[in-house]
């Protein structure tokens, strides 16, 4: 099989010739200290890094080196705002983007180094979301060039493509209420908190409308995003998430599928989320990242055996503990009992839990993507 035959077979839930490879998307990203080393390991030519935009953030990745990890997918990536550039994150400033949240960037340039310090809407009232300037994709096209790659990773290559991810609903919701606040309103301000999430997804979705009038027809899968999950289980009850969160999702799940029926909907959704997963098959989603499996009831062979039939899993591969502090031996066994666990009848992409930080030995990372070419299926 070739690449994309890998990933549609395991995707139709089918057991491909090994299981599909998957970095470069959602929390499946390498710092740049790590992609350093990984291209002087591999002796890749340095000038093979490229920056793209990955949702807040520039980040690297190289096709070369894509390639002798053995990935799977390719990804096309949104454009920044038109005021947002490289330069001015490397420079550490501080940014307010389309939607008016304030981010530093002054923590370094690791993955995710940088905060959100200010919620726009905090002390909102529901007449101040109707008076809201509300980004639209209308103001500054950012699928510029994302046809045009989209169509030539589809008719020129053999691998499956993604299109990665917009902002989640949830999340724009407590970034711009401030979390706590949001919180309290899913409880005691409930009109309050349907219309502003009413807002957030009418202006997701006309992006996502945006996205797929551009490279519709030439994506395989498509992301979306919403961190609902802590180390413990769930940020908010199966109760609150179906009230609340769950027709948004189904909304913008039916957005991008109206015209392409056939692509599928992965959700970025950190944590243990299992109590959530029931509500996003019926929501229409088709896949889950990152996978953490050291999260509470994100064991892998439970989830295989109860939601396997309906949702295929994308990661797994523990950042946390055992790409961090085992050994290169270690890391080839685990990726073996995931492959053992999960792929039996489709369903798995195999990837980290997240993304690649600098405390990952290079070692590890090697080992973990030499095991799992090599290895195949169980």
């Amino acid at each position: 099989m070739n690449s994309r035959e890998r990933v549609l077979t395991a995707l139709d839930h089918h057991e491909p010739d090994r299981v599909p490879i998957t970095i470069g998307g959602s929390a499946q990203k390498f710092s740049k200290t790590v992609i350093d080393k990984l291209v002087r390991r591999y002796g890749i030519p340095e000038n093979s890094l490229r920056p793209v935009f990955a949702q807040f953030r520039f980040e690297y990745i190289s096709e070369p080196l894509w390639e002798r990890l053995g990935a799977d997918f390719r990804h096309v990536y949104w454009q920044p705002e038109r005021t947002f550039n490289l330069t001015l994150q490397k420079k550490g400033v501080s940014y307010i983007d389309e939607w008016g949240l304030d981010y530093d960037f002054s923590k370094g340039q690791g993955v995710n180094a940088f905060q959100c310090r200010r919620s726009a809407l905090r002390d909102a009232s529901v007449q101040d979301l109707d008076r809201y300037p509300w980004p639209s994709p209308e103001a500054y096209d950012r699928t510029v060039g994302m046809r045009e790659e989209a169509i030539r990773l589809y008719e020129g290559t053999q691998y499956a493509v993604a299109a990665y991810r917009h902002g989640g609903i949830f999340d724009f919701a407590s970034y711009l209420r401030g979390v706590d606040r949001f919180l309290v309103d899913l409880l005691k301000n409930k009109d309050f908190a349907h219309h502003l999430l009413g807002k957030i997804t009418e202006t997701i979705k006309s992006y996502y409308q945006h996205l797929m009038k551009a490279v519709g027809g030439y994506v395989h899968v498509v992301e979306i995003a919403d961190d609902l999950g802590t180390q413990n289980g769930p940020l908010i009850s199966p109760y609150t998430y179906d009230e609340f969160i769950k027709p948004c999702h189904a909304d913008l799940v039916r957005t991008i599928k109206e015209k392409y029926p056939n692509v599928k909907v992965m959700i970025h959704c950190d944590g243990g989320v299992r109590p959530l997963l029931p509500s996003f098959i019926d929501a229409g989603i088709d896949i889950l990242n990152p996978v953490q499996v050291t999260a509470k009831g994100m064991e892998p062979e439970t989830l295989k055996k109860d939601f396997g039939k309906d949702l295929a899993f994308q990661g797994g591969i523990d950042t946390q503990q055992i790409l961090r502090t085992g050994s290169p031996e270690e890391v080839a066994e685990e990726v073996k009992r995931m492959i053992d666990v999960m792929s039996p009848g489709g369903g798995y992409l195999l990837g980290p839990s997240h993304n690649f930080l600098p405390d990952i030995p290079i070692e590890n990372i090697v080992a973990m993507f030499a095991t799992a070419q090599s290895y195949g299926l169980a």
